[in-house]
């Protein structure tokens, strides 16, 4: 299963594919655009020790806006897994 990695970088950067994003549809665009090659992606979010909420809501609701399924989101931070 190929797998998205979002980075959160502070409270509204988000990084993928090594590329941050700010605003909630550049995510929704970047979501959609891997999604139309990888329809069954699975989605990870990783956060450091500070949880970053903001952006963190942002790339969830980003994900559930495109389609990807809850099963396949999992979110960690150094401490471990929040969400899976």
């Amino acid at each position: 299963m190929f797998t998205i990695k979002a980075i959160i970088k502070d409270d509204v950067n988000v990084q993928i594919d090594g590329k941050n994003f700010t605003s909630r549809q550049e995510i929704v665009n970047k979501l959609s655009n891997l999604l139309k090659n990888y329809p069954d992606a699975a989605l990870h979010i990783e956060a450091d020790s500070n949880v970053y909420f903001r952006a963190i809501g942002n790339i969830i609701y980003a994900s559930q806006q495109v389609g990807v399924p809850k099963k396949n989101i999992s979110i960690t931070t150094p401490e471990g897994s929040i969400f899976k």
